[in-house]
């Protein structure tokens, strides 16, 4: 309708949050939020006194809410009306509009997130001192398991790197088995010295594997005994 005045939409996706509702034997209920952001741009080409644009933002879904939501927004059926103020001597602004759509579950405290959110929450002052005191020894448990992942995961890498040369240096072997000359024979010699190395590291890289996997199994009994007795509800903040 009004020509000399430009709008643009520009919108995303805002990664997903976790907030934790409680903790019930073992069982980690969170509330999950849905994110989209959206930024509308208004610019005019020679207003220069100041003007204001009712913007209508269309209503992302039914279980979506506006987080902050603008000063004099209107509500309608399937929008909202959002203004946009532009001052005196300014031919340009923009909002930003975030609207979030809250769903409860539950993870586990294998889930790669459970490990940051619990983290955080120790962090916070959304414990009582007697939750805290519960908590806080089951969240060095996790910590401890995710370190000797790492640790197996990097083994694990080492023995399979171990492996690999050893089936090239076999093939090697194979390669130069009908061979009769001296040149030949010393190869094989150094071969096979190199085949017996890389064999066993290879071992001794298991051996560390195993004994990494048995500290992991004695502190997921101690995590996953804990957290069956442990009940934990963060302070409600309004």
């Amino acid at each position: 309708v009004e020509t000399g005045i430009m709008v643009r939409q520009l919108s995303s996706a805002i990664p997903e949050n976790l907030k934790l509702v409680k903790i019930v034997r073992g069982v980690i209920h969170v509330q999950r939020f849905g994110q989209r952001q959206t930024i509308w741009e208004v610019k005019a080409q020679t207003l220069d006194k100041g003007f204001s644009v009712l913007i209508r933002h269309p209503r992302l879904g039914a279980t979506y809410t506006l987080d902050k939501r603008p000063a004099g927004t209107e509500d309608l059926p399937d929008a909202y009306l959002i203004p946009v103020e532009v001052p005196a001597g300014k031919r340009a602004a923009s909002i930003t509009v975030v609207e979030r759509s809250p769903i409860r579950t539950t993870i586990t405290i294998w889930d790669q997130r459970a490990t940051k959110l619990l983290t955080d929450l120790m962090l916070s002052t959304d414990l009582n001192a007697v939750d805290r005191a519960k908590l806080e020894p089951l969240v060095k448990l996790r910590q401890a398991i995710g370190k000797v992942d790492t640790q197996i995961d990097g083994l694990q890498r080492e023995k399979r790197q171990y492996r690999e040369r050893a089936s090239d240096t076999q093939e090697n072997l194979y390669a130069i088995e009908r061979d009769k000359s001296a040149a030949a024979a010393k190869l094989r010699r150094d071969l096979q010295k190199r085949l017996d190395d890389f064999s066993k590291q290879a071992d001794r890289v298991g051996l560390e594997i195993a004994t990494l996997l048995r500290e992991r199994l004695q502190l997921k009994i101690k995590l996953e005994d804990g957290l069956q007795k442990l009940s934990v509800t963060p302070i409600s903040k309004k």
